[in-house]
């Protein structure tokens, strides 16, 4: 049922689009933004409804950082991200956590421990001079959204954590934030 609705509004929006002028369409599930400039049509649905779900992952992993220990963040030189464990993140909602963590003075990037190490950044001891927050598990519904994972400095240096935002009024808001273990 779902798949002949989407079909039906394509079709609509195609014939809209073709003796459209450059401009938006407004739908019952979004807004449909329409370039007739092109030979092609370039046709862009935006959910009008969906909360800004990168907004809500900046806030949780930046409570990794806030609440975590001092120790972990002396001299950090920069801030690696697991975002890759993030189901359905959009590169859009990726550039905007990367963007809000540019707060911390320090590079800011999308990696893995893995990739960090094919880099040549893990030192001794499995040691690094930035830190590197990991993604192990999320949860998300409409209001709420769960992120468990860890922040990494070294092999025997880091800091398990669970963080929960809420959208309460049409913002997100922390609402936990929990050490689920330390090294």
């Amino acid at each position: 049922m779902k798949l002949k609705v989407t079909a039906v509004m394509l079709f609509v929006v195609l014939l809209t689009a073709c003796s459209a002028k450059d401009g938006e369409v407004q739908t019952n599930g979004g807004q449909v933004n329409i370039d007739t400039s092109a030979k092609k049509v370039a046709i862009e649905t935006v959910n009008l409804s969906q909360p800004n779900m990168g907004k809500a992952y900046s806030l949780a992993l930046d409570a990794f950082l806030s609440s975590s220990d001092e120790g972990l963040m002396r001299n950090m030189k920069y801030i690696a991200i697991e975002l890759s464990n993030i189901p359905n993140i959009s590169p859009a909602e990726k550039e905007e956590v990367l963007n809000d963590f540019g707060k911390y003075g320090v590079p800011v990037m999308d990696t893995t421990l893995g990739e960090l190490k094919q880099e040549g950044k893990l030192g001794k001891a499995g040691s690094l001079e930035g830190v590197l927050i990991i993604v192990e598990s999320v949860e998300v519904t409409e209001t709420k959204v769960s992120l468990k994972g860890s922040i990494y400095k070294s092999a025997k240096g880091g800091i398990g954590k669970e963080v929960v935002v809420e959208n309460r009024g049409g913002e997100w808001q922390v609402s936990k934030s929990d050490d689920t273990w330390i090294s």
